[in-house]
């Protein structure tokens, strides 16, 4: 059996590419009208890197509901589309945001919304439609955070303007 190599957490490759899925994040909420509050990465000496993507707003209707799916599937579908790895590795990689979505099916069932599988094909499909829409504002957010590391809302609204 074949064993797979563990990504190294602190190098500068893994940190571009937690840079890549925060920055996916970002751009959805801020060009999906979420509240988008700041974006960072988190470079850890020991523990290596991770982010954060922090969004505020009410979630009322199905679009509204909809896109927060695409905003939480675009940082693993910037990984995918962009940076090029499979999607075993992504979905793993996104565990906590796949975690996230649990409050939005729940949510859904409320309003009476039942999902199908064919539904979530369809949220993964408009995630990575959204990242290739938008490849360029990612990327470019992407390389600002490897430097600053923390973006707020006027910095994010610089950088896409």
């Amino acid at each position: 059996m074949k064993r797979k190599a563990k990504r190294d957490r602190r190098s500068i490759p893994f940190r571009a590419t937690v840079a890549m899925h925060e920055a996916a994040h970002a751009v959805s909420a801020f060009r999906l009208y979420r509240r988008l509050l700041y974006v960072t990465i988190n470079p850890d000496r020991k523990n290596g890197t991770d982010g954060y993507c922090l969004t505020a707003g009410l979630i009322d209707t199905k679009e509204q509901i909809e896109n927060e799916i695409i905003h939480a599937m675009a940082g693993m579908a910037a990984e995918i589309v962009i940076v090029g790895i499979s999607r075993d590795e992504a979905e793993a990689a996104a565990h906590g945001d796949l975690l996230s979505l649990v409050g939005v099916f729940k949510k859904l069932r409320r309003l009476g919304v039942k999902l199908t599988d064919e539904h979530g094909y369809e949220m993964g499909w408009r995630a990575r439609k959204f990242v290739r829409e938008y490849r360029v504002e990612i990327e470019t957010l992407a390389g600002v955070l490897m430097s600053e590391r923390t973006l707020h809302l006027p910095d994010v609204m610089r950088v896409l303007s």
